[in-house]
């Protein structure tokens, strides 16, 4: 179930919605707190929103909890 609410808060993101999307990425952290693709989505969202201590929060716990991601790694870099 917490990739439903991490497609539906990636698809909210993309269309602009950016607070409802941060909300449903957040209800796919709480059910998988171990995804590390949901903290690269979140660190995303909140760097749009110029929110850079917490994106970078969330982008050291993707890139933690996946050190060989790519997309963690870039997503990190980008937000220090």
């Amino acid at each position: 179930a917490w990739d439903l609410h991490f497609n539906y808060g990636n698809l909210l993101g993309r269309v602009g919605d950016i607070d409802a999307a941060i909300l449903s990425l957040q209800k796919a952290m709480q059910l998988n707190p171990s995804a590390a693709s949901v903290y690269v989505s979140l660190s995303y969202l909140l760097a749009r929103q110029q929110k850079m201590p917490q994106a970078e929060s969330f982008a050291r716990i993707a890139a933690n909890l996946a050190p060989d991601s790519p997309e963690a790694l870039n997503q990190l870099g980008v937000v220090l």
